[in-house]
């Protein structure tokens, strides 16, 4: 089965399709909204550009569902966004496009019927969509032309060059036909088509386009909420791991409420150990306070000692130079005074001793008893020593 070919149009702002395109990459452009009827699988496409306005968005589409009324029921229509295209869109560019033919221009007497149809005019609330003048059909085109600076416009009717095959019926209250009629013959249709539908048609894709894009806002929700969903889950494992952590964190209180109650027990019986040694250390302090006073006594004793060997120190030193000088005076008597030297000899020996029992004390031994004795019985030696130098 020969394949048919693809119509391509340029949707204008005004809704206006216009069929020029020889080549469907070259009609891909970012700024344009184009419309590609694939005769083959019967499909009306919308090619929508990245960079194209709202209002020929609109255009498009309201144009879409006015060829789609042209073609009948048994095409459908499709939308595809710039870089979004899907695989079966790129089957298109392996088929033919083809051009509005005008190898047959139309008769003196088409034309003549043509320019009195256009002549006539429409009735307020309607718009000429098409007309149909023997076996063609004709379509009006509105051309654009600027001279000496001023924009003028002119409509044109066009030859359509396809039409779907079989019967199609045009839906009430959208299409109204006109006959011209002329001596008991129908020249020509006249198609009109309805405002009222097209305010209708548009408000449908407005709200078809507003539906769509909450669908979008929609998907784009749901997508949000399943990536709420995975982060919740991921959430409740993380609360579950730390319900484990917080499970095993009280049994380790309860362990160290254990330990700390045993740890209780251990220092009130401490407690106790310290109150019965602070009582024991009271008494030792009486003790000591005793101690210390007794210590005072000895030491005024030994100081009274002292103070009574340094008037010895200072007798000896008399009797030291006394003797120099006997010595000098008497070398005969010189044997008779070595024994009085060796007890002078003995008498610093016992000073020293006194001198350092005297240092021992000073530094307060914890055995205050023996060192108290000891300093005791050299005191009586000292005593004896005294009696003695008093009895020679």
């Amino acid at each position: 089965m020969p394949m048919q070919p693809l119509e391509i149009y340029d949707v204008e702002e005004t809704g206006e399709l216009v069929l020029k395109h020889k080549n469907l990459k070259a009609a891909l452009i970012t700024d344009n909204t184009i419309m590609i009827v694939n005769h083959d699988d019967k499909t009306i496409i919308l090619w929508i550009g990245k960079g194209s306005s709202t209002r020929i968005k609109f255009a498009a589409a309201r144009a879409s569902r006015r060829f789609l009324t042209d073609r009948g029921l048994s095409y459908r229509v499709k939308t595809v966004d710039e870089g979004e295209e899907p695989d079966w869109f790129q089957a298109l560019f392996t088929l033919k496009v083809t051009e509005r033919s005008r190898d047959e221009p139309p008769t003196l007497e088409i034309l003549s019927i043509l320019n009195e149809v256009k002549a006539e005019a429409v009735p307020e609330g309607y718009q000429r969509e098409a007309c149909i003048i023997t076996r063609d059909f004709y379509v009006p085109v509105e051309f654009k032309s600027s001279i000496m600076g001023k924009d003028t416009s002119s409509i044109k009717f066009e030859k359509g060059d396809y039409l779907p095959e079989g019967f199609f019926m045009l839906p009430s209250g959208a299409y109204s036909p006109r006959l011209l009629v002329k001596n008991g013959k129908v020249l020509g249709i006249d198609i009109l088509i309805n405002l009222e539908f097209l305010k209708k048609d548009t408000t449908i894709e407005s709200l078809q386009q507003e539906n769509s894009s909450q669908k979008d806002q929609i998907e784009s929700l749901q997508a949000d909420i399943i990536q709420k969903d995975q982060q919740l889950l991921a959430l409740q494992e993380e609360l579950g791991r730390k319900d484990d952590q917080i499970e095993s964190i009280r049994i380790e209180n309860k362990e160290k409420d254990g330990e700390i109650e045993s740890l209780q027990e251990m220092v009130s019986k401490r407690d106790i150990q310290i109150e019965d040694f602070q009582s024991e250390m009271t008494l030792k302090d009486q003790e000591n306070e005793i101690l210390q006073a007794d210590l005072v006594n000895e030491r005024d004793q030994i100081n009274a000692m002292q103070s009574e060997l340094e008037e010895k120190d200072q007798q000896i030193i008399v009797l030291q130079n006394e003797l120099i000088e006997k010595n000098q005076q008497l070398e005969s008597i010189h044997n008779e005074n070595i024994s009085k030297d060796t007890q002078i000899e003995s008498l610093n020996q016992q000073i020293q001793e006194l001198v350092s029992s005297i240092e021992e004390m000073e530094q307060a031994s914890p055995k205050k008893d023996k060192i108290i004795e000891q300093k005791t019985k050299k005191f009586k030696k000292s005593s004896n020593y005294t009696r003695r130098r008093k009895s020679n």
